[in-house]
């Protein structure tokens, strides 16, 4: 249970700092407009697929479903972090980022069937359900400032961090077992 949660903060942290830096970067590129626009075509496709992971996770083997979004993160987030480094058009870096944004709709369902299974007692179940939610208002909270950091840098290194809190979210489920409750 522990790597479950201290995987969801590092999710928490990359879906967020990435949805900001995004933003800024959308900003910069065309202003207000731009900015919004972004917004809905990253979460269009994320809504679309949401109902898609769920029945996935629950069907099927919830590791996978959450592994596969980890691995989606990074794929899109190393080519929009690549793409802004290189200079390359927006639309690479949109494209890169409605991936990874579409992608975090795996965690929080496939997260939901494996955390009973691991759980076992049901006051176990109930305080990892509320370290998950501390966690991410904590998560949420210091996204800002990991932005705020990295952003120093420039955006394309908001991405490559994303890249690693993916990957590091990724490395900690990775050993936990394949089982539904």
């Amino acid at each position: 249970i522990g790597r479950i949660v201290a995987a969801y903060l590092l999710f928490t942290l990359l879906e967020y700092s990435v949805w900001i830096a995004v933003l800024v970067y959308a900003y910069a590129d065309g202003g207000v407009t731009e900015a919004g626009i972004v917004a809905i075509v990253q979460l269009i496709p994320a809504a679309l697929v949401a109902p898609i992971m769920a029945v996935r996770a629950d069907r099927g083997s919830p590791l996978s479903v959450m592994l596969g979004g980890y691995l989606s993160q990074i794929v899109g987030l190393s080519v929009a972090a690549i793409a802004v480094d290189r200079g390359w058009s927006s639309l690479v870096v949109y494209a890169g980022a409605v991936v990874a944004a579409t992608a975090v709709t795996a965690t929080r369902p496939a997260q939901a069937v494996v955390l009973p299974a691991l759980a076992r007692t049901p006051d176990e179940l109930t305080a990892a359900n509320v370290a998950l939610s501390w966690v991410e208002a904590t998560g949420i909270a210091l996204s800002g400032l990991w932005v705020a950091l990295f952003l120093t840098a420039g955006i394309g290194q908001v991405l490559a961090a994303g890249v690693m809190l993916s990957a590091s979210a990724g490395w900690l489920i990775g050993a936990l077992p394949d089982r539904k409750s």
